[in-house]
């Protein structure tokens, strides 16, 4: 939502925020800016060259760990030269992007999986016990499947309304989401959208492990109608502990197959304090975990990966930035040059009347500007 205010001829005052109303009422990336235009050019639709501003602070949003404030600033020159028109902008908020995609679509702290029942190695813990260790404040419940056919693609379906509620709000790029009662339907990361050529509309085939009889998996096929395309928290490439090609199914798929399929028991958890309560908890989870590893990992470990690689491409975007506006500088400085350099000496009356050479040029120099 944008509010604007005009309160002076070329400046305005705006108001910058985002509603959610899903699960709860939410106030994200809000902000109050200045916008004026110092000289009006080619974008008002006049000759010469537009020099705009807009600067203010970002406020904290109403999401949990969303409460630092901040300031963004943007500058716009653009001018025209001949059929080309150069607008060079700068913007900080391009390299906390994630971050802030991470917090509005309420990614957990922690993620703790336990093994399918009969697998030795890892320890298993119960969801009782993990949601009581200190810190943890909220919790939901998810089951993950190991694919066997695409191996690429990961199956996770939620168990309780948390997920997608308090923890993994998807954007939906195409399409909807699935109908909790309908075991059929799937939504697809964009990442394995892209990966298998699918789209709304379109069949998601999967063989999944099937307790078999002496605790054998069974290969087990299964066909999914796709009826969205959505970015999640935890489908942003680089990833080294999740894959990026997730299917999302829904608690219909969860219950009609709780006790045949092989299931990965996944408890996701907010912690009070955030990140900053990762250390303690993941502590206290070893001292219950009787000396097994626990497969348990921090989206915050994840996010460092992605966030590198999105920080190069905001680098790139400020190198780009800076050589368009060094090319528009050196042009303009050029065309005033030539109009100083052609007014020093087209201007016979203000040489006779004792005006110097140099004052004739710093005068062209100075009209130039103005126009």
């Amino acid at each position: 939502m944008v509010i604007n205010y005009g309160f002076a001829k070329n400046w305005e005052a705006v108001g910058e925020f985002r509603i959610e109303s899903s699960p709860d009422f939410e106030i994200t990336d809000p902000g109050l800016f200045f916008k004026g235009v110092l000289k009006e050019g080619v974008l008002q639709e006049k000759e010469g060259v537009s020099v705009a501003i807009e600067a203010g602070p970002l406020l904290p949003s109403t999401l949990p760990h969303e409460h630092g404030v901040g300031f963004e600033a943007i500058g716009i020159v653009s001018g025209k030269i001949a059929p080309v028109t150069a607008v060079v902008g700068g913007a900080r908020r391009t390299d906390s992007s994630f971050h802030r995609f991470l917090a509005a679509s309420k990614a957990p702290d922690v993620l703790v999986s336990n093994p399918p029942a009969g697998t030795e190695g890892f320890a298993t813990v119960s969801f009782s016990e993990l949601a009581g260790l200190p810190g943890v404040v909220q919790t939901g419940r998810a089951a993950g499947y190991a694919v066997v056919q695409p191996p690429e693609v990961s199956l996770i379906a939620p168990i309780d309304r948390a997920i997608g509620g308090s923890f993994f709000l998807r954007k939906m790029l195409a399409g909807r989401e699935p109908r909790a009662d309908r075991a059929d339907e799937v939504t697809v990361s964009f990442v394995l959208a892209r990966a298998q050529h699918l789209g709304v509309g379109d069949e998601l085939r999967v063989v999944l492990p099937a307790a078999g009889e002496g605790g054998k998996a069974v290969p087990t096929p299964f066909r999914f109608h796709i009826v969205g395309v959505d970015a999640a928290a935890n489908e942003f490439p680089p990833q080294v502990e999740t894959g990026v090609q997730v299917a999302w199914a829904t608690p219909a798929f969860y219950r009609a197959h709780s006790t045949d399929l092989l299931t990965y028991q996944t408890l996701v958890l907010r912690l009070r304090h955030g990140v900053r309560d990762v250390p303690a908890y993941m502590t206290a989870l070893q001292h219950t975990s009787g000396g097994k590893p626990v497969q348990a990992f921090t989206l915050a470990d994840q996010a460092v990966n992605t966030q590198r690689s999105i920080h190069l491409q905001a680098v790139a975007l400020w190198m780009l930035a800076g050589l368009l506006g060094a090319a528009s500088l050196l042009v303009v400085t050029q065309l005033l040059l030539r109009q100083g350099s052609f007014e020093s000496t087209e201007y016979p009356t203000l040489s006779a009347l004792g005006m110097s050479r140099a004052q004739l040029w710093l005068g062209g120099i100075g009209r130039g500007l103005l126009v």
